[in-house]
């Protein structure tokens, strides 16, 4: 890898860097924080371009960048809509800083996937599930939220984390805003999933790790929802459940690749 590559393998990591300190300051502003990101995303989303821009590969490191670009961007989509969403910045940025690191280091270190052939159906399907993974990473931040208010509240203890976050009807709100949008897209993902199945495989589907802990979220997150809607589930229960949804597609899409790139 080139040394301009490498600079810009880290260039979100440290773009990233700057919100999550601003946001131990006492004096932070939420909107400086919303623009600091959109800067920050803007600098993933030039990045991303740049290093897979020749070819995309089935890698742990390019996973985990369009997941960068992706959660950020739909962040801010989605905050126009819903300003209350921006509270979840500070937030947002750890994770995000967390990620980028990731991704810098399995890029630099020389592990690539296999480079991927085109076809409509299969890139179509690869949208779907980089989309899918990010909405379901902004669920499960939103839930950590949820779960880290709660706690605050209940033990009657400030936290300056705990403070800079929505309050907990408001992530409640958005936690299962972005658990349905990504229900959506993931039923999608599935359909594309079995046209590129019929078309490389000859077959509707194909038992691997990926599709079996994905079809078990799916479910998973449709049971969710229901209970939600049906049942009044709601705060840190639903967090718990919204986790283990996002730990199971987790497991199947980038920990897949993650084992098999960095791990063998």
């Amino acid at each position: 890898m080139s040394e301009y590559s490498t600079i810009l393998s880290w260039a979100p990591a440290f773009a990233f860097l700057p919100i999550s300190i601003l946001s131990f300051r006492k004096m932070q502003n939420d909107a400086i924080l919303f623009y600091l990101l959109i800067f920050a995303t803007l600098i993933s989303g030039i990045s991303f371009y740049y290093v897979w821009h020749h070819h995309w590969e089935r890698s742990f490191s390019s996973t985990i960048s369009a997941t960068i670009f992706g959660s950020c961007l739909i962040y801010i989509l989605f905050s126009l809509i819903e300003p209350v969403a921006k509270k979840l910045t500070s937030l947002i940025s750890f994770y995000m800083v967390y990620l980028a690191i990731l991704a810098a280091i399995s890029n630099t270190s020389g592990n690539t996937g296999e480079p991927i052939a085109e076809s409509s159906w299969l890139i179509l399907h690869i949208l779907f599930a980089v989309l899918t993974y990010a909405l379901l990473t902004l669920a499960a931040i939103t839930a950590l939220a949820v779960a880290i208010k709660e706690t605050s509240l209940k033990r009657r203890v400030k936290s300056k984390i705990a403070d800079m976050l929505p309050s907990v009807y408001d992530a409640n709100h958005l936690q299962f805003l972005f658990m349905a949008f990504a229900e959506l897209l993931l039923a999608v993902d599935l359909v594309t999933g079995i046209a590129v199945n019929i078309i490389y495989h000859d077959s509707w589907f194909t038992f691997d790790h990926k599709t079996t802990l994905t079809t078990i979220a799916f479910f998973g997150i449709a049971i969710l929802l229901y209970m939600h809607r049906r049942m009044g589930l709601r705060g840190r229960r639903a967090s718990h459940w919204i986790l283990l949804a996002y730990l199971l597609v987790t497991a199947g899409y980038p920990g897949v690749k993650f084992i098999s790139d960095i791990l063998l």
